[in-house]
Formats: C-alpha cells, structure tokens, sequence
C-alpha cells in the first residue's frame, strides 16, 4: 500500500490530538469559566467522534485494498514461476472476505477504545480543572497562575498518554493510532499471501530479509516455513514467526511471506538448513547490531525533536516553523533557532 494512503489517516489522528491538547491547554488557562469548560468539553467529545467515523470509512476502504495486494503478490509470484495458470485470478470470497472482515472489526475496535478512553481521560482532566480552580478561587478569590501553568505543562510535556497496551506500555492517541494502523496493514498484506496460496495448494513460504533489524526479527528472517505445519523438513510459520495471533513477527514488522517453491530454488538443501537452525540465537554481526542501534536512535531523536516542535507550537504558534523547518534550524542551532529557544522561555515564565 502506497505510504502516503497510510500517512492520510496517520495524520488526522495526529491532529486530532494537536487539537486535543491545545483544547485541554486552553481550558486550563481559563479554568473559573464554567460556561467556557462545558463548550470545551462538547467540542472535544464531537470531535472524538468523528475520529471515530473517518477512521470506519478509511478502513472499509482501504485495508481490503491491503490485503488483495498481498492477494495478488502470491499469485503474481506464483505465476511468473509458471507454478500456477497465468489465467488464474484472485478469488475474493469466502475465507478472503471473512478474514478482512475480522481485520477490519479488530483494527476499528482498538482504535474506538482508544479513542473512548481518550475521551474519559479528557473529562477527567476538566473535572480536575474545575475542581482545582473552584478550591483556589474559594480560598484566595483568584486563579493561582502557577497551579495553571503547572498543569498546562503537565499536559504538553506528557501528551494524553491514558492508554495502556497488553504490555503495560503508555501511548498518546495519535502514536497508538500510527503503530496500530501500520502493523494491521503490514498483516492485511501477509494474511492475503498467505491465503492466497493455500487457495492453490501450495503451502510453503520464505519471509523476506533484510538488514539492519531487530533482534526479534533477526532469528526469523530468511528462513522458509510451511504454512500448515505438516512439512516436517521446515518450521510451522504459527508455531515459530507467527506464534503470537498476528500474521506479523511484531507490531510495525516490516517484513513479508512471500512463495517458495522448492524445485526452482538455487540451494534447496541449504534453504532447509538454514530454516532448521535453532531459534534461540542471534545471527547479526556486531555490524549489523551497531547500525541497527543507531537507526533506532535517531529514531529517538525524531520523536523527541517532535515532542519538542509540539510544545514550542503550543506556546508559540505564530513564531515557530513548520516541523522539517524547526529541525533543520535546530541542527544548524541558527539565530533564529537561539531567539526562538529565548522566546519560548520567557513565555512559559510569564505564563
């Protein structure tokens, strides 16, 4: 699936959670308006809402999409090594339609839970304005500004982080919506594959390679698997690379199944050696470690730098750059970038 249909509804929910916080950051510096806090909070929920509705229409359009691609790929594959009818076309039928049916129902329910529970945590918040604000006016007859800015900080440092995964992890809306919407498309693609073959008897694959990765991945790729599990020469794909319920090594995995057919393989007796190799160990390089160590922290560095760009947009909406721009004049740490840093900080001390 081309990136940019992806990034389409990656980016309303990233703004949708921009909204969300300068709504909250707003709420708070006027927090003795009641009235104020009560339009707030209906606007919030609205837009909640409709986060919801576009997130539907995005995948009843688009995930079946994800998965005839991967439909098409096993049977391109499949094809061009005359393994199979070039006449033959994608049925789309069947196991096909219930299974991206049950893609679909899963990827929109753990977004709508996301999302609800974003929506308690929002309410939560505003009670927790209204209740603060109520105390501090009772007993000094006005707003404490710090107490304010205290919690405004609180909220743009600390994102609407209310939703814990099973691994106890904390996500902020728009990151939980980014990983959960990749790693259901990356699994569309796979199970299509996978279904697809089965569709033509044919039952083993290879999972793609590819360097640097992670070590999760490492001890997976490269290697061929049977699908059923009834080809004992090779491992069982959902026993092994697809153990965990997913059609996909980890959330946000990169890697694929494509067909491996055996007679025209180069070195079939090393392909189901090396698939017979012990899972517990880690075939990378330290070459290949370092510099899959370093892709992930500038990976760190591009969340932080974002994390920063947000709260800068924030404060000062006006004067900071587009995030491409706040990087670039970061790394140069320009003039511009020292007045901005200055700006920045005398706001958040005058606030």
């Amino acid at each position: 699936m081309d990136e940019r249909v992806i990034a389409t509804l990656v980016g309303i929910y990233r703004s949708a959670f921009d909204e969300l916080v300068q709504r909250l950051v707003r709420a708070v510096e006027r927090g003795t308006d009641t009235a104020f806090l009560h339009a707030q909070l209906i606007d919030v929920m609205q837009l909640l809402s409709e986060l919801d509705a576009e997130a539907q229409r995005w995948i009843g359009q688009h995930l079946p999409e994800a998965y005839r691609a991967g439909q098409h790929a096993a049977l391109q594959s499949l094809q061009d090594a005359g393994a199979v009818s070039p006449r033959l076309t994608a049925s789309f039928a069947g196991v096909h339609r219930t299974a991206v049916e049950l893609l679909a129902d899963n990827l929109a329910s753990d977004l709508s839970e996301a999302t609800a529970l974003v929506g308690r945590r929002v309410q939560d918040v505003y009670r927790e304005i209204a209740l603060q604000t109520a105390a501090q006016m009772k007993a000094t007859g006005t707003l404490a500004r710090q107490g304010a800015r205290d919690m405004r900080d609180e909220l743009v440092s600390r994102g609407l982080t209310g939703f814990v995964d099973g691994a106890g992890r904390r996500w902020r809306l728009d990151d939980y919506a980014d990983m959960t919407i990749r790693t259901t498309v990356i699994e569309a693609g796979n199970l299509g594959r996978v279904n697809q073959l089965a569709d033509t008897g044919h039952d083993l694959v290879r999972m793609t390679e590819h360097h640097p990765t992670c070590p999760i991945c490492a001890v997976y790729q490269g290697r061929v698997y049977s699908v059923s599990g009834a080809d004992p020469r090779y491992p069982a794909l959902y026993e092994t690379a697809f153990s965990r319920g997913y059609n996909i090594v980890h959330p946000r995995c990169g890697h694929s199944v494509a067909p491996y057919i055996e007679h025209l393989a180069d070195d079939p007796e090393r392909d189901r050696e090396r698939s017979a190799a012990p899972f517990d160990v880690d075939p990378r390089s330290q070459r290949q470690r370092d510099a899959y160590e370093a892709g992930q922290r500038r990976k760190r560095q591009l969340r932080q730098d974002r994390r920063q760009w947000e709260r800068y947009m924030l404060v000062l909406p006006d004067e900071t750059p587009t995030f491409s721009g706040f990087r670039r004049m970061k790394k140069a740490n320009s003039r511009r970038w020292q007045d901005l840093q200055a700006a920045y900080r005398e706001s958040r001390a005058a606030a």
